[in-house]
């Protein structure tokens, strides 16, 4: 009864629409349920320091709010929400279990596509069973790949809401409905390990559409998502190898983009002053990529890569993304007692590519569609290099975190800098405080954010 009188207070608050006092309910809200739920434990995708319960109930509340650099209009926000999360973890056996995550969003987007939005999901809800070395998972599910820091070529059955703003990149993560099956042979006590997926109901990414991605005279209806059939699921499958202080495996894909791309539905209007309808669809992919990494006493090396076959594999319709490698090398080491650096390069190249300024013979209406495409899809250029950095800090009491990021294009000169500071008031309430700031030419993938650039503060409370 507890949790659902938190959600009665969240809802109101909502209703009243007073999000920032949220910020300062959280405390006395924690209180009310703290010797109720102290001995309750978070799952792995929401462990914030509560423990082990009784109840296969856990769970988080958290709030974020993000305000513009710049006052936008006649509110100094950009989005406010406030979620609840409440994850079931029962099990009913020793080999059987299952896990669901149910999600309440309350949103506020101000003040381009000013909107508010109650929205509630299924973040994830499956059954599994594990035995002899066997595991299978059925339902809702969100399954990522990869061994790289943000960036990941081998992540291909996620996706990810860009519309929501939140520091945590895990959390716009969207579940897809797969089946996924694991063998670990010797009973579970090989090094080798072999994962098939099949998921007949795909997650579709949801874009951040910056402002100057298209002309005023173009507008955005529906997105088209494929049919269920047999041909239209996705499989995809991975082999690894986990030796002494190092792993690597190997992965081969087939299915779609899971990031929608841009196509014409209508064109009305007069010749000079055509009226352009535009909708979002996906294409198929196929890939094969590879991750692995090495660690010794302070150092750990990771590399990652993958190539996609595209619907544009001859790179001749710009209107599409062409065929492409994406490779990721980078390390991770501390720097003394409480300091942690994490760089990568990253690469990105077409070997076959026409230029976006070149669809359909320069076809004013195709341009505009591919270089909106190419902005939001990262094809510009035939060859792009790029770098993420990741400094970090805790304090010896684990209360106190502070990090900086930044991501950088090389080709492009566009940039994301994140800074932020966290602090624990308790094992279970965390407050952090940070600024998203987006740079470079505004026709560029990271400097057409700039409208965006924001500072945020979240409080959250696991239980």
């Amino acid at each position: 009864m507890k949790t659902w009188r938190i959600l009665n207070v969240l809802l109101h608050i909502w209703a009243n629409r007073t999000p920032v006092v949220i910020c300062f309910a959280l405390p006395f809200i924690s209180s009310t349920v703290l010797a109720q739920n102290s001995g309750d434990q978070v799952s792995e995708n929401t462990n914030d320091g509560a423990s082990e319960s009784a109840l296969p109930l856990s769970g988080r509340i958290f709030t974020d709010i993000y305000a513009p650099t710049k006052t936008l209009g006649h509110t100094p926000f950009r989005q406010t929400s406030a979620s609840f999360w409440l994850n079931f973890d029962p099990r009913f056996s020793d080999a059987t279990s299952a896990h669901a995550t149910l999600t309440v969003d309350a949103i506020e987007i101000l003040p381009d596509g000013t909107r508010s939005e109650l929205r509630t999901r299924l973040r994830e809800g499956y059954v599994a069973h594990n035995a002899s070395g066997f595991e299978f998972r059925v339902g809702r599910q969100i399954i990522s790949w990869g061994k790289s820091d943000v960036v990941n070529p081998t992540d291909f059955l996620s996706a990810k809401d860009y519309t929501f703003f939140n520091p945590d990149e895990e959390v716009r993560r969207i579940g897809g409905t797969s089946v996924w099956a694991s063998f670990t042979p010797e009973q579970g006590a090989s090094p080798w390990n072999l994962i098939g997926v099949w998921t007949p109901f795909f997650p579709q990414s949801a874009l951040l559409i910056p402002p100057t991605a298209l002309p005023s005279t173009v507008s955005l209806t529906d997105t088209r998502a494929p049919g269920f059939t047999l041909t239209n699921s996705e499989v995809a499958a991975k082999l690894s190898y986990a030796g002494a202080g190092w792993d690597a495996s190997v992965m081969a894909y087939r299915g779609w983009n899971h990031i929608p791309e841009f196509e014409l539905r209508s064109i009305q209007g007069t010749l000079l002053n055509p009226q352009v309808t535009l909708g979002q669809t996906f294409h198929r992919y196929r890939a094969f990529g590879a991750d692995g990494s090495i660690a010794t006493d302070e150092w750990v090396f990771r590399g990652e890569g993958a190539y996609v076959f595209t619907e544009n594999n001859d790179g001749r319709n710009p209107l599409i993304i062409p065929s492409h490698l994406n490779t990721v090398v980078g390390l991770e080491r501390p720097l003394g007692d409480r300091f942690r650096i994490q760089p990568q390069f990253i690469w990105r190249y077409f070997p076959r590519y026409t230029r976006p300024e070149l669809a359909a013979g320069g076809n004013a209406v195709s341009v505009q569609i591919a270089e909106a495409n190419a902005l939001l899809l990262g094809y510009q250029f035939r060859s792009r290099t790029s770098g993420t950095l990741r400094l970090s800090y805790e304090n010896e009491a684990k209360d106190v975190e502070a990090e900086f990021f930044t991501l950088a294009h090389f080709v492009g000169g566009d940039y994301l800098l994140r800074p932020k500071f966290s602090y624990a008031w308790a094992e279970s309430l965390k407050t952090t405080l940070g600024t998203d700031y987006y740079g470079g030419p505004v026709d560029r993938s990271l400097g057409a954010l700039k409208p965006y650039r924001s500072v945020f503060f979240e409080a959250k409370y696991a239980f």
